[in-house]
């Protein structure tokens, strides 16, 4: 749930980049910040479903 929500993030970002609401250099740092965000969601996944093993 919590990558589904992270990724609508990013595709409203992607929007509102489009319509002029935020600046390019904004949105790029915006993105990476997603995108660290997800990669650490999905390292807390991994070790949670590790754990019942």
């Amino acid at each position: 749930m919590a990558n589904g929500s992270a990724t609508e993030l990013e595709y409203f970002l992607i929007l509102v980049k489009d319509l002029n609401f935020v600046s390019e250099i904004d949105s790029i740092d915006l993105v990476g910040k997603i995108d660290q965000l997800k990669r650490s969601l999905n390292k807390l996944i991994s070790k949670i479903n590790n754990t019942g093993n």
